[in-house]
């Protein structure tokens, strides 16, 4: 983007420069054309011109005919046309560039406008206490779907996944064709809508070696599907990992970390 704007700046400064020398270039060529116009009717409208020599002079005092060298170069109509022509050549291209770079503009200036103001919409773990004790707790976690833009997201729909795996992870975490999105009954702006992961008997099965020997965690990943106010369509992707969820004093906590 960034290369972008310096390639309009100078498009923009070649374009005014071709207009302005095109018009320099196009007025300097009818200012001498003029004044070769004025000097060539002075000497045509010249008493002396219009007088024959017989009257003028006397048979013994008539100057003798003489070639007066010129120092002037004689000059090409032709060659001011094409100067003129090549010019003007020049301004339309000026212009069409800053056309070009007028439209250019606009186009990053809307798309700068349209990132301001779409919806940006992200899952975050929560930092809300679990409900209960021990393995009676309603969720092992919690997550928050936000809508952190300036409008609303629609047709949102979403992917969240979880397993118990081994500890560090050597497999990937994918998806299937049988994997369904989930629509969320609101996710307003400011509004955060709440994923719990539910506790499980394979989690209970599991927790001393997730929380003991730390040989097993709970991964969950997945993404988020959703559209802007201006008709474009994102997806979030996501990868936690659930170390363990012990009770900090205040209440049950999981202890979640983002993968990259």
């Amino acid at each position: 983007m960034l290369y972008f704007r310096y390639f309009v700046i100078i498009i923009s400064v070649v374009g005014f420069t071709f207009v302005a020398k095109g018009e320099s270039m196009d007025s300097s060529a009818k200012r001498i054309r003029s004044i070769h116009q004025i000097k060539t009717n002075q000497n045509k409208d010249t008493p002396e011109n219009n007088i024959p020599n017989k009257f003028l002079f006397s048979p013994d005092t008539q100057p003798a005919p003489h070639k007066r060298e010129s120092t002037e170069q004689p000059t090409n109509p032709s060659d001011h046309k094409d100067g003129d022509s090549i010019w003007i050549i020049l301004a339309g291209i000026g212009t069409i560039l800053l056309a070009l770079a007028g439209i250019a503009q606009y186009t990053l200036s809307r798309e700068s406008n349209e990132k301001q103001l779409r919806a940006y919409v992200f899952i975050t773990p929560s930092n809300e206490p679990l409900i209960g004790t021990g393995v009676i707790l309603d969720a092992i976690a919690k997550f928050h779907i936000i809508n952190a833009g300036k409008t609303p997201a629609y047709n949102m729909r979403y992917i969240l996944k979880t397993e118990i795996r081994e500890r560090p992870l050597t497999t990937i975490l994918g998806f299937s064709e049988n994997d369904e999105f989930t629509a969320p009954s609101s996710v307003y702006m400011g509004n955060p809508f709440l994923v719990k992961i539910l506790m499980s008997n394979e989690y209970i099965n599991n927790e001393r070696a997730i929380i003991g020997h730390r040989t097993k965690a709970v991964y969950v990943w997945g993404k988020i599907l959703y559209e802007d106010t201006f008709g474009k369509s994102h997806e979030t992707a996501f990868r936690f990992i659930i170390k363990s969820v012990l009770n900090s004093g205040d209440g049950f906590r999981a202890n979640i970390e983002t993968l990259p």
